[in-house]
């Protein structure tokens, strides 16, 4: 008798399994993920500081821009990290961007850490091979020095305004 309950159970189990694979293809809806402009890009920023700038989308919206260079009439050397979430306009092949990242100033006498965050906007060309792009991007920094030794913290505030192109790799 148990056998009998058991092979019953198993056949309406098996039928239900079936039924649900069956009806998934039926029933689900092909989903299309959406493609970012580009995958990959290298390029240079110019304004008051000129920087070399690598940009890769992690998704269709999300990117990084990892980028260093100088301060125009300093010798700091200066590297971000930035991750960006970007929003299509209406116009085709344009965006604008946000985003936010460590930032690290590295000079002669005094090292210095902090945040920073970018406004901006972009074109690529129809044929995908450039990108044209402008933004702001703030930093706030603090000295690597004075954060060990004292609590009296200095805040250094820079302001980037940059121009660019970078041409997509792939």
């Amino acid at each position: 008798m148990e056998l009998a309950k058991y092979q019953v159970k198993s056949k309406i189990f098996s039928l239900f399994i079936i039924f649900l694979a069956y009806t998934q293809g039926i029933l689900s809806q092909e989903v299309k993920i959406p493609e970012p402009p580009y995958r990959m890009a290298l390029g240079a920023k110019i304004g008051n500081s000129t920087q070399l700038s690598l940009k890769s989308f992690i998704t269709s919206d999300i990117a990084f821009d990892a980028s260093g260079g100088f301060v125009l009439g300093q010798s700091d050397a200066f590297a971000t990290l930035v991750f960006e979430y970007h929003h299509n306009t209406k116009i085709e092949n344009v965006s604008w961007y946000y985003g936010g990242g460590p930032s690290l100033q590295i000079s002669r006498f005094q090292n210095k850490m902090g945040a920073a965050t970018v406004f901006g906007g972009e074109i690529v060309t129809k044929d995908q091979l450039l990108n044209f792009f402008a933004e702001i991007q703030p930093l706030a920094l603090i000295s690597l020095r004075d954060s060990v030794f004292t609590t009296n913290l200095n805040f250094d505030f820079i302001l980037f305004v940059s121009v660019g192109a970078r041409y997509i790799l792939f």
